[in-house]
């Protein structure tokens, strides 16, 4: 088979592509709500974990509401343990209040670079590829885990939904990113955890491959019409497809 031509650029999502955002999400309520059992009306730690996980679908679900929460990402989790506990009959401002700043603090300390991440960087910008990061979100939240995990020397563009006022996927925020990046949708590469941002859309918008990163092995969902060109479940394995070595 023909290997697909070089690309001259190549655009990373950040959360669950270059970090582990989501992965223990499940531990990250268990820790919150271990404490404050006394408090849950007698709903066990699974039930609320169901109930948040079910507000938290709701919520996430509608674009104008991921908009809006993505850039005020405290706010949006009080929203949704509010709802949550409403779905259990739970009325009490105090404890959702606590309960958000808590699943906050131990979702954010959970946050971590995924193992291959710096190293495929490193090779593919070594080996004069443009790199660029278009991450939606507030602008203090992802500028800092930038600097925490130690990205920006790694890129040649990096672009935060919360700075520039564009984020995906308006067609705007992916023609700026090319046009920092100096090349075409047609040369570039994409690669992002979501089927629509970094896959649906920019395979409408003409780039030259569209890649889903499935960090976390939870497959293609089964009724998902969105088909990548192609899946990775580890980052490095980006590299032979580019002509490089595994690293």
């Amino acid at each position: 088979m023909t290997p697909p031509p070089r690309p001259a650029a190549i655009l990373f999502d950040l959360d669950d592509t270059l970090i582990s955002y989501s992965g223990e999400r499940r531990e990250a309520w268990a820790e919150t709500l271990a404490p404050l059992a006394d408090r849950l009306g007698g709903r066990g730690v699974d039930d609320v974990f169901k109930a948040m996980d079910a507000e938290m679908r709701w919520f996430w679900s509608e674009p104008r509401r991921h908009r809006e929460g993505r850039l005020d990402m405290q706010a949006a989790r009080l929203r949704i343990c509010a709802g949550g506990f409403a779905r259990l009959g739970i009325a009490d401002a105090a404890l959702t209040h606590e309960v958000a700043l808590a699943f906050h603090a131990n979702r954010e300390k959970r946050i971590r670079l995924f193992d291959d991440a710096h190293r495929v960087l490193d090779t593919l910008k070594a080996s004069g590829f443009r790199l660029g990061l278009i991450t939606n979100g507030e602008a203090g939240a992802q500028r800092g885990k930038v600097e925490r995990f130690e990205l920006g020397p790694r890129f040649h563009h990096i672009q935060i939904e919360g700075e520039l006022g564009l984020g995906k996927p308006e067609p705007a925020a992916y023609a700026h990113a090319l046009g920092r990046l100096e090349a075409t949708a047609a040369e570039t590469w994409i690669v992002g955890d979501n089927l629509e941002w970094e896959v649906a859309v920019p395979q409408r918008l003409g780039f030259a491959r569209a890649i889903w990163f499935d960090g976390h092995g939870r497959g293609l969902p089964a009724k998902s019409e969105v088909r990548p060109t192609h899946s990775l479940g580890l980052l490095r394995d980006l590299l032979p497809m580019v002509g490089l070595a595994a690293v």
